[in-house]
């Protein structure tokens, strides 16, 4: 469910965007997706301890709820990423797979995308391909790092098989500021780009080089910028929690992500100046916790983002 949106000059100045980048109001359409990874068995985890949870696995029935939630409150693909397990007590290696089975057993609940993170390794790839291309209404993705020592000849066959089977294939950037010497490199093997980036500037930069590179091949590519959410009352209360969680649960919090922490309000100003600037196409939510953020994105943002598009258009209507 594609949403429009108003890329206000007040948003980009809440946002505190170069003034280069201002644009007069306007609407414009954008694409919104949602990561669900942690709705694994393990959830977040850390791998030392997962061998003493026994035999937990994964609730289905949340899995397929939220799946279905989500898409049907406006999210145009929900992702599980690579810490997604069906049981707890594995080996992480040996669920290399595991979200590829998730999204074809949740298929049958799908009314869009369901996008799963898989290591960049052909015969991986190759296999999960097999496992999720029966898809009822809605469609699959793989999502993967491309590197300079990735099997670009494997890929190559990978992606035409991909192609044939109807899976979109979308390719992980951590390091935007480089993207722009390799778009030409990653275009060919990207249907969609996830952009890792905490700085507006150079995904935007991004953005432009990856959309000329695909332009140049015939395809249109999507540049989808991922932003961690803390979603509360208040700014305050936004930070309180997420130096909760972060004490929870070690390493950085959406580490080398965009980040917004706030209202709805807050989070609805991001995406349109995200989208107003031109840095990406669509906001890929990253929760910073389920099925909170999730309530907020759903029930908050959105219908939020949709209340100012039919204001800008009444009131544009009337002038």
């Amino acid at each position: 469910m594609t949403l429009e949106l108003t890329a206000s000059a007040r948003a980009l100045e809440s946002f505190e965007i170069d003034p280069e980048f201002l644009v007069r109001d306007h609407v414009c359409s954008a694409y919104f997706g949602l990561e669900i990874g942690a709705l694994g068995a393990a959830g977040d985890v850390d791998p030392a301890y997962r061998h003493e949870l026994g035999p937990l696995q994964v609730n289905w029935q949340r899995l397929a709820s939220a799946v279905r939630a989500a898409q049907m409150g406006g999210m145009d693909f929900v992702s599980i990423d690579s810490r997604f397990l069906l049981k707890a007590d594995v080996d992480p290696r040996e669920g290399l797979l595991d979200g590829a089975r998730a999204a074809a057993r949740i298929a049958p609940h799908s009314i869009g995308g369901v996008l799963v993170e898989v290591p960049g390794v052909p015969k991986l790839m190759s296999q999960a391909i097999d496992i999720m291309e029966k898809q009822d209404e809605g469609w699959a993705g793989l999502i993967f790092h491309l590197n300079d020592s990735s099997d670009f000849l494997g890929l190559s066959k990978v992606a035409a098989k991909a192609q044939e089977a109807g899976v979109k294939l979308l390719v992980i950037i951590g390091e935007a500021e480089l993207v722009p010497q390799r778009a030409h490199i990653i275009a060919p093997y990207a249907d969609a780009i996830e952009l890792r980036c905490p700085d507006p500037i150079l995904a935007r930069k991004a953005r432009f080089a990856l959309r000329e590179a695909g332009e140049k091949l015939g395809k249109e590519i999507h540049v989808y910028a991922q932003v961690g959410v803390v979603i509360s009352a208040s700014e305050s209360a936004a930070r309180d929690r997420a130096e909760l969680v972060g004490s929870i649960h070690v390493g950085h919090l959406f580490g080398g992500r965009m980040r917004v922490l706030g209202t709805v309000y807050d989070v609805a100003d991001a995406v349109e100046a995200l989208i107003g600037m031109g840095a990406a196409d669509g906001v890929w939510f990253m929760p910073c916790s389920l099925p909170a953020d999730q309530s907020s994105v759903i029930k908050g943002v959105v219908p939020l983002i949709r209340a100012r598009t039919r204001e800008w258009r009444a009131a544009n209507a009337l002038a």
